[in-house]
Parts: structure tokens; C-alpha cells; sequence
């Protein structure tokens, strides 16, 4: 957001530091230590079991995700050399302070050190300082939307059951598209996919606009998050949605 002013932005500026930061950190760490609570490792943006093809197209009933697998997955090899790179096409050299900002609460803090503490393990060869900056919510939603701050901790509830609910945040000058990320080649990607009545296409230019969101990584997606709901086993018919909601409708009680 704040232009390549310091050294850190500069680094952060390079596609290759992001998706090295990416690849550095162990998703599953995060997922089945820290939240252990369900929740899915994140290596791509519209997540597993939330969209399927349309009827007629040639993605029926497919998910979205099984056509188009994972992006820079778990790899700190590849990380620092990618690390490298960065460093050597952006010219940083010297110590990197890099702050991590993250709401205050027990598991936020918890999922902040376990990013940390990987990110300081691959690159502290290479001059790397990660430290964790929990602040209240509000005031870490104000410094993220006002784009004060190097890297960030951020979530996303869709709005619908469509790609386009991930992919359409990205957009230059997007309300939610707090990380200033703007690639003129994604925008058309995403207006075309919205004024596309062919399902086929359709899909196939959220694909490649995921895919140019993968390539450049402004964001680095962590994991899924998973609702744990309890329900009396002699209550029947209850549907939840792949947006989580609960539906009552068709409920009932059927006693022994």
C-alpha cells in the first residue's frame, strides 16, 4: 500500500519475497496444532467443497478446486531460494525488520508466533527479524485499510456460493482490497468472468485470474476456517450450507 519507501517495502514489493513468505510457513502447523478445530490448509484462494460446475457445462458437478489444484505449497528449500532472488533483484541488503499485525486474542497471538517463527527459521540467514504486533481490532482494521503496516493477519467470510465472492476483493481500488494490489490483466479477467453467460468460459477466466493472483501473491492464504456445531443426534434434517449457514426448515425430532 505505502509505495516501496523502506527497504522492507521494497523486498515485499518483489512477487518472489511473497510467495517465498508463502512457502515458508507450515500451514498445518496452524491448522491441526493451533486451531485444531477442523479448519483446512490454505494453498490457493477459492477454498475445497465450495463451488461445483453448473449443470451442462463440462465442470458439472466438478469443484472448482479439484480442476485447479494448489499454487507454492510447503517448501523451505524452495523458499529461500526464492528469498534470495528477491533479494538480489530488489538490492536490499542488511537487516529486514518485517511486522506482523494481528488482532490481540489467544489464538490470534498463537497463529501469529507459529508465523513468525517460521518465517524467522527460513530467512533469518539472509537478515530477516520477524516480530508480532498484536493491537485491538479496530485499530488493526484501521492501520490494515489505511495500508500501515508490512504484512498483516486478515480473514474473509464469502458473501456467496461463487469463486467470484474470492476473486472479485482483488480488484485495483476494490473496497476490501486492503493489500493496493492492482494487475490491470486480473481486473479484465474478473470483468469479463461477471459479464460471461457461458459457465464453460466462465470458469475458465476465474481460473486464469487465479492463477495471476497466485503468480504475483499479494495475499498468502493460511487455511480455511471450520465451524464445530453440536446438535442433539435425535434432531434430523438439519442443512448447513457451504457458507456455514444453518437451515431449520426441514427439521424434526425423532424420538425413541
Amino acid at each position: 500500500g505505502n509505495g516501496a519507501t523502506t527497504p522492507e517495502m521494497k523486498l515485499l514489493s518483489n512477487a518472489k519475497a511473497r510467495k517465498a513468505i508463502n512457502m515458508a510457513i507450515d500451514k498445518s502447523f496452524i491448522t491441526d496444532e493451533v486451531l485444531a478445530n477442523g479448519s483446512t490448509v490454505a494453498d490457493y484462494l477459492v477454498p475445497k467443497d465450495f463451488v461445483y460446475g453448473p449443470e451442462g457445462t463440462k465442470f458439472e458437478g466438478k469443484d472448482f478446486r479439484s480442476t485447479y489444484p494448489g499454487f507454492n505449497t510447503y517448501n523451505v528449500e524452495e523458499a529461500k531460494k526464492l528469498w534470495q532472488e528477491a533479494v538480489a533483484e530488489t538490492g536490499v541488503t542488511g537487516a529486514i525488520d518485517l511486522e506482523l499485525l494481528i488482532q490481540t486474542g489467544d489464538t490470534a497471538i498463537k497463529m501469529g508466533s507459529a508465523i513468525q517463527n517460521d518465517l524467522n527459521e527460513a530467512f533469518s540467514e539472509f537478515g530477516l527479524t520477524v516480530t508480532v504486533q498484536p493491537v485491538p481490532f479496530p485499530e488493526k482494521l484501521a492501520r490494515v485499510s489505511a495500508g500501515n503496516y508490512e504484512l498483516a493477519f486478515s480473514g474473509w467470510s464469502p458473501d456467496y456460493a461463487d469463486p467470484m465472492t474470492f476473486l472479485d476483493l482483488w480488484v485495483t481500488g476494490g473496497g476490501n482490497n486492503d493489500a493496493g494490489y492492482s494487475n490491470p490483466e486480473y481486473d479484465k479477467l474478473v470483468a469479463q468472468a461477471k459479464s460471461e453467460a457461458d459457465q464453460d468460459k466462465r470458469w475458465e477466466l476465474m481460473k486464469q485470474a487465479e492463477d495471476i493472483l497466485m503468480a504475483d501473491m499479494p495475499i498468502v492464504p493460511i487455511y480455511y476456517y471450520t465451524q464445530v456445531k453440536a446438535a442433539n443426534p435425535d434432531v434430523k434434517g438439519i442443512r448447513v450450507s457451504n457458507l456455514g449457514h444453518v437451515y431449520l426448515d426441514g427439521v424434526y425430532f425423532e424420538s425413541k
